[in-house]
């Protein structure tokens, strides 16, 4: 009796399953050879780069000291965008009332105030209060007890929410808040702002220009270490040549060179910019203390500092690329 269609189908399906096709097994031969010759090119630079420690050590820490001053930067630079931020946020419309108006009326209008969804907070100062802070801060508590009457108005102070504040839109809330019959005139000091909102935006500009300057650095660093390297193993490469062997794995070594370059100077810049933010973590929050401010320094995120080894390991890589490409170039022209 003969085999029908439908069993040879599975017959054949379980011979396929049971035994690797030869192309299957060429592939896995053909990946795992390039993952060793990947590995041994990898500890083979690192053991290069062993043999000679004080010219490698020389050279990560250059790499280091470009990366940590980059870092550095993006560190101030976000320390001082969340201080500008909490600036923002703190901003106020000062409202100056009417003489007639009796603290009775100012503390309804506070609490109308208070209910609307855009305003976060309110504070009211009476007449007596204003005094006070006056006599205390200013240093003429002797002449104002001189006085026959308080000459200072009430004030509410508006507090809006994060919303409003974040978009600059004071604007049309002072005219309304100025209109009321109550108010006298509204206040905001707005120049200053601004002024700071400026400078914010010149330190922008140039830590992004001195950040660029310094990436071109490290690149020339790596690839001046790689093309020294290259120089010293000329007749090493020129065998390889002769032999047949591909420019890529003529360039596999020196790149791997670089990676190691950029990940270990990546790292000792993290290390570099952490111990002096540490270092002044301490001072910074009680100068800080002083102004009534809780704000703390903040670090580098986990995934800020795996960006930034990320971004050094690149850079590595980039630089010993660009040297080992123009050298192999130079070469193989000779």
């Amino acid at each position: 009796m003969r085999p029908s269609k439908k069993h040879k189908i599975k017959r054949h399906h379980r011979e396929a399953l049971s035994k690797p096709p030869k192309v299957l097994r060429e592939r896995k031969g053909i990946l795992f050879t390039i993952l060793m010759t990947h590995y041994f090119a990898l500890f083979s630079s690192a053991k290069r780069l062993w043999k000679t420690p004080a010219s490698s050590a020389m050279t990560i820490l250059v790499i280091a000291i470009a990366m940590s001053l980059a870092g550095g930067f993006y560190v101030i630079l976000n320390n001082s965008q969340q201080v500008f931020d909490d600036v923002q946020m703190g901003r106020q419309i000062s409202l100056f009332l009417h003489d007639h108006v009796t603290d009775e009326e100012a503390m309804l209008l506070a609490g109308q105030l208070k209910n609307k969804a855009q305003i976060d907070k309110v504070h009211y100062i009476s007449k007596q209060q204003a005094l006070d802070e006056f006599q205390a801060y200013s240093g003429f508590g002797g002449a104002l007890n001189a006085l026959t009457h308080n000459p200072l108005p009430r004030v509410i102070q508006v507090f809006p929410v994060a919303e409003i504040a974040m978009n600059n839109d004071f604007s049309s809330w002072l005219k309304m808040l100025e209109a009321h019959s109550a108010v006298e005139f509204a206040q905001m000091d707005m120049q200053w702002v601004s002024r700071l909102q400026a400078m914010m935006q010149i330190a922008r500009n140039f830590i992004r220009a001195v950040t660029v300057l310094l990436i071109i650095a490290v690149i020339l660093i790596t690839g001046n270490s790689i093309r020294l390297e290259l120089q010293t193993r000329r007749d090493e490469i020129m065998i390889e040549k002769l032999v047949g062997a591909s420019n890529a794995y003529i360039y596999r070594p020196f790149l791997y060179t670089g990676f190691w370059y950029g990940s270990l100077a990546g790292i000792l810049a993290w290390l570099i910019v952490t111990s002096i933010v540490l270092l002044l973590e301490s001072p910074v929050e009680q100068l800080l203390a002083l102004y009534h401010s809780e704000y703390q320094l903040r670090f580098m995120a986990l995934n800020e500092t795996i960006l930034f080894i990320m971004l050094s390991t690149l850079l590595g890589v980039l630089g010993a690329f660009i040297a080992a490409s123009q050298q192999i170039k130079n070469l193989s022209n000779d």
